[in-house]
């Protein structure tokens, strides 16, 4: 029977990574099994890898847990198919060596030349100390990964984004900011009350005019982890918020929109105003005129017996 050989890393970068890409960069850091990249550390690895250190935890511990199930995989084929191996090299003797005659039935007491015995490949020294470094390993980064979500679920917004970069939602440029200036026939930024919006009490409003939020337009536009940290509202507050408030401006969008439209249609319906005639003195022209091709031979003479040629 044929055993087909598995690459550890190959399996573990197609599962749980980009494959072949990810596989040709941990070999070119010296990480050829999962012994070595267990001993390489998370930061190492996010930073080799481009990951989040979140991400480098979850890969490393997948690496383990496949490190664990490998080495079960590897006890039972050892059990499995060292007695062929044994068989394989019991080698036939020659032929015309012996006869029939010579072969004699086995007495009970004389043990088989030929024993199936399973090998304990668990408890040699070499197996002993993977186990233990394996288990070193996986005990440190489950004790990494608790000590990371205490960590987290107790830290600020400004701490997680500090901490992870990816987090932090796009900067402007120092000295700028959106603002979005009212067009033609738009009123300007719109302030709000308490009971204009749905979910804004007296409590929201005063948190929100002392986070420096007093128009819809900067409600709508703000980012919602600046408004969240601006006026200590949570995150679902303040995106709830935000939505209202720009249904609250495209209706009132809507409704000016209209009113520009019916203003001009107003305009547009007006009878037109005719200036009155002034009067002006007529100027005529008269035109010359046609030339004659044949001139005028002027009074007739009276025509003799010949007619006009006699």
């Amino acid at each position: 029977m044929r055993r087909t050989v598995i690459d550890n890393m190959a399996l573990l970068c197609t599962l749980h990574a980009d494959g072949p890409k990810t596989l040709r960069l941990l070999r070119e850091a010296g990480c050829t099994d999962l012994k070595k990249l267990a001993m390489l550390g998370p930061n190492r690895l996010a930073k080799l890898l481009r990951l989040t250190p979140a991400t480098a935890r979850r890969f490393l511990r997948e690496a383990g847990l496949l490190g664990v199930r490998v080495d079960e995989t590897l006890e039972r084929e050892e059990v499995m198919y060292a007695p062929a191996a044994r068989a394989d090299e019991v080698k036939a003797p020659p032929p015309g060596s012996f006869k029939l005659d010579d072969l004699e039935p086995p007495s009970a007491s004389e043990p088989s030349p030929v024993t199936h015995r399973s090998v304990d490949h668990s408890s040699g020294p070499s197996a002993v100390r993977d186990r233990v470094l394996l288990d070193m390993v996986m005990q440190h980064w489950r004790s990494a990964d608790e000590s990371a979500q205490e960590a987290e679920a107790g830290e600020t917004p400004d701490a997680r984004q500090a901490r992870d970069p990816a987090l932090a939602p796009p900067r402007q440029p120092a000295g700028e900011r959106t603002v979005i200036l009212p067009g033609p026939g738009q009123a300007p930024e719109r302030e709000f009350e308490p009971g204009d919006l749905p979910g804004l009490d007296a409590a929201t409003f005063v948190q929100l005019r002392a986070g420096e939020v007093t128009s819809l337009e900067e409600l709508f536009t703000c980012p919602v982890e600046e408004l969240a940290e601006r006026s200590g509202l949570s995150f679902t507050r303040a995106r709830a918020l935000q939505f209202h408030a720009g249904r609250a401006l495209e209706s009132e969008d809507q409704t000016l929109s209209r009113a520009i439209t019916k203003k001009a249609a107003e305009q547009a319906a007006d009878p037109v105003v005719e200036l009155p005639a002034t009067l002006c003195e007529r100027i005529s022209l008269e035109a010359p005129p046609r030339l004659a091709l044949f001139p005028d031979p002027g009074p007739g003479l009276p025509e003799g017996a010949g007619g006009p040629f006699g």
